[in-house]
């Protein structure tokens, strides 16, 4: 994303990307979400300890401007 994102919910870890002489539109790298669906070209994000009433979700286009790399949680 060349924004980063906006009240990033706690347990969720940014770190702005060195992008000298790289494309600038993937400076931002989080860790720790959650992903809740993916649904109509976007992806519901939360953070590992979200609750449903309670805590907010992220939505983010799943497109060409983002990287997305899901891992498995045992």
């Amino acid at each position: 994303m060349k924004e980063p994102l906006q009240d990033v919910p706690p347990g969720i870890t940014h770190i702005r990307l060195k992008t000298t002489g790289k494309d600038p539109s993937y400076a931002h790298r989080y860790r720790g979400f959650r992903l809740l669906l993916a649904s109509g070209g976007r992806l519901f994000l939360v953070n590992p300890e979200w609750k449903l009433g309670r805590d907010q979700t992220i939505v983010v286009p799943y497109d060409n401007g983002i990287r997305v790399q899901l891992i498995s949680q045992p």
